[in-house]
Formats: structure tokens, sequence, C-alpha cells
């Protein structure tokens, strides 16, 4: 045999191994998809129930990859003008939005509301800022992110600052004050506008 024959014959064998894989892994990869199926139908199941028995925020805040909580959450966000938006991936948690405006003092005022009744809930996240236990929570505002990204972190005894992070460096743009000053400043200054409203923008 020549040496491209032995070369033909290795590349052929191989050929026929990995097909042979592939017909021997059918059945698994079937049980599998079946497995799966189940999975999301018993989930589904099961968190309507939950949803239905009028869970408390820790429940509806835990990163559950169900429709049906990120529902229910946002329906009871919606009472205080919060919003969900994806999730906090050391946490496992959902990730809580709050977007303020600049002439609407009821909207900051429920907003307030809501973060103290739910703040108790949020697991404080992995982030090294004057070694405090922070909570953090995205701001969204009228520049939808084009000169960075804003947060609102409130520490163990609710006092508040606004950090801006720009291709990964993380700055606090604010003193350290109540979670209420620190909301009207957000207001003032770092505030979200209508679809279609023109603003100067300025942000620091």
């Amino acid at each position: 045999m020549t040496k491209l024959e032995k070369a033909k014959k290795l590349f052929d064998d191989a050929v026929a191994a990995h097909q042979k894989t592939i017909s021997d892994l059918e059945p698994f990869q079937k049980a599998c998809s079946e497995a799966y199926d189940l999975v999301g139908k018993t989930k589904d199941q099961y968190y309507s129930l939950v949803v239905e028995e009028n869970p408390s925020w820790d429940v509806l805040l835990e990163e559950t990859n169900c429709t049906i909580t990120y529902k229910k959450l946002d329906q009871e966000l919606e009472k205080f003008c919060l919003a969900s938006s994806g999730y906090n991936s050391s946490t496992m948690q959902r990730c809580v939005s709050i977007g303020l405006y600049k002439n609407k003092d009821d909207v900051t005022e429920k907003v307030l509301e809501g973060l103290k009744i739910i703040l108790p809930f949020i697991k404080p996240c992995p982030v090294d800022v004057e070694n405090k236990e922070i909570k953090c929570f995205s701001i969204s505002e009228r520049t939808l992110s084009e000169y960075g990204v804003y947060n609102l972190l409130v520490d163990k005894d609710n006092n508040a600052c606004v950090m801006k992070t720009t291709y990964g460096h993380q700055k606090l743009i604010s003193k350290w004050d109540t979670l209420e000053n620190t909301l009207k400043l957000i207001q003032k200054e770092y505030y979200q506008t209508h679809w279609g409203e023109d603003d100067l923008v300025d942000n620091n």
C-alpha cells in the first residue's frame, strides 16, 4: 500500500467513525430533546402555580428563565414606575431599572416607594466601591447609554450615589446621599424623555 493509499484509508476510517458516532448518539439526542421539552412544560406548570400564590419579591426577582414570572414581576414593578431588564449573573436575580422624568415628581415618589419595598430582597452585587455592600439598579436615561452606562448604587444604610461605566471603567459621579436626594439628582441630571422629545444632553 502506497503512502497516498494509507493516508486515504486513514481518512476514510475517520469519516466512518464519525458517522457511526453520530448514528450511535441519535437515540440519546432524541431522549435529551424530549427531556428538555418536559422540563419546559413542567416549569411553566410550576411557575403558573407559584404566581397564583402571590409570591414574595425574592421569588419574583429570582432568575427563572420563565416568561410567566417575568410578566408577573413586570406587573408588580409597574405599580412603582419600575421595570426589569435582563438579569445579574452574579446574583442570579432580575435587574431592576429606574427611569425618571424631569418634571414628574409623582413618578420619582412612586419609584422611591417601590425601591424601599424591594431593597430588602435585592442581593448585594460584587462591586468594589469603597468597601461597601452595594445593591445595584440600572438607570434608563435619555442618551440611551451613548456616553456610558449609569447605575444607582445603594448601600446597606440606604445611602445612594450614581455610578457611570465607560468601556469597563467605573466612576462615581455623585456624592453619597440619601436615596431620596439621589433620586432627585437623577430626575434632574440623568432623566429619560418620552419618544420624540428633543433635549440638550450634557451628561458628566
